[in-house]
């Protein structure tokens, strides 16, 4: 009876093969942990969002071992997480951020690459917090500040237009008219970053369910599935 082992592409797609020895060199940890890799930022991005930390900055947990200890999380590898995903900006040099609040998330941005401008987007009151906030970290002289609705043409000019935690607080429509509008402004050379929580692995289907019920009842707001995100993005032609 013919065994049967293991082995690996250089693609890390698993096969199987009988016994016979092969002329193909056994690959290395690295070649076989490389496509794994190409995941790191996508589900940093999840954590980050799941964990709700743009939010917890925006209202004062500024360091690093209070937003693990409000996180439940580990104060090491959230400090890791939260540095690949500040300095994971090669290449960009403007973002701009629709209806990012106070700034938390971009201020984080800032400061981890030296080279990045912002624009804050959000309603007048929220950005002029928001200045202060920038102001305070020594961060507002990269930053320009646009008091305005995302529902109104954005600024044009940025490379990313990012949407953190905001999609889900509205219905199918106005959804979409904030990602038209973002479309608008990226043109054919900019990016649509979406960070939300999307219900597929990782994320906890109970706390999902419950938070789309949330959703609906305080804002008419639902969370989305990626399949939801990428029907919406091929509507707008979203690059």
């Amino acid at each position: 009876m013919t065994s049967l082992r293991p082995s690996a592409r250089r693609s890390g797609i698993a096969r199987w093969h009988g016994a016979m020895p092969s002329n193909e060199p056994e690959p290395s940890a690295w070649q076989l942990l490389a496509p794994i890799t190409d995941l790191v930022t996508p589900m940093a991005v999840r954590v980050a969002a799941t964990l709700r930390l743009a939010d917890l900055i925006a209202d004062g947990a500024g360091h690093v071992d209070e937003l693990a200890e409000r996180t439940g999380t580990d104060a090491d590898a959230l400090g890791r997480l939260l540095r690949h995903l500040t300095c994971h900006w090669s290449g960009v040099r403007h973002v701009v951020d629709a209806g990012g609040g106070v700034g938390a998330l971009p201020a984080e941005v800032l400061r981890a690459n030296a080279g990045v401008r912002a624009t804050l987007v959000d309603l007048p009151d929220t950005v002029a917090r928001g200045r202060r906030f920038l102001a305070e970290r020594g961060l507002d002289g990269r930053c320009e500040f646009a008091g305005q609705s995302f529902f109104d043409p954005l600024p044009k000019g940025g490379e990313v237009y990012l949407l953190s935690a905001v999609l889900h607080d509205w219905g199918h429509e106005p959804a979409t008219a904030i990602l038209r509008r973002c479309a608008e402004a990226a043109g054919e050379t900019g990016r649509v970053v979406i960070v939300e929580s999307h219900g597929t692995s990782g994320d906890d289907p109970g706390m999902f369910a419950e938070m789309d019920l949330r959703m609906l009842a305080l804002s008419g707001g639902c969370e989305r599935s990626i399949e939801d995100y990428r029907a919406a993005r091929n509507r707008q032609r979203i690059p």
